[in-house]
């Protein structure tokens, strides 16, 4: 299998993780009209982030990094499908903070397995390249997710 194909699916994952974002602002947004619930929103995502910062190295040098990636990327979207049926400002907040937590697991487990998947040598080159594709995925998603929202509303968005 060609290893950059991982690295440009990672990039597909990461565009729907930054149109997740700005549809649930959006939807924060909306469900309150106050600017200082949207603040909420990134508090509890960053909240969850810090947190799981403290530990989600520890666990990935005891558990199978992969089987991280894989049960974070599952919990991540079940607790963001949950925002569909339960659209209040609680539940989003809540969201947020899990969408942080799950992410930097994520983060934390996939960084470690760079040089695994690609070899030591290739590091450089690979960081290099994730570099670019997460940055060309957040424009993407962010623009993307502005335009589907606006047009179709949130729960299209959020579908996976």
């Amino acid at each position: 299998m060609n290893r950059k194909i991982l690295l440009h699916v990672k990039a597909f994952s990461d565009l729907g993780t930054f149109m997740d974002l700005i549809a649930i602002n959006v939807l924060m947004y909306v469900a309150i009209g106050s600017s200082a619930w949207l603040a909420a929103t990134m508090a509890f995502s960053t909240l969850g982030g810090v947190l799981s910062s403290l530990f989600s190295g520890v666990l990935a040098d005891r558990y199978d990094r992969r089987k991280i990636m894989i049960w974070t990327d599952v919990f991540r979207a079940v607790i963001i499908l949950c925002l569909i049926p339960f659209p209040n400002p609680i539940m989003i907040l809540i969201v947020c903070f899990f969408i942080g937590l799950t992410s930097s697991f994520f983060a934390v487990s996939y960084s470690a397995e760079i040089p695994h998947i690609f070899g030591q040598d290739k590091v450089l080159e690979t960081n290099a390249l994730i570099s670019r594709l997460t940055s060309v995925s957040l424009v993407l998603g962010f623009i993307g997710a502005g335009i589907i929202t606006d047009f179709l509303g949130y729960e299209v968005t959020f579908n996976p």
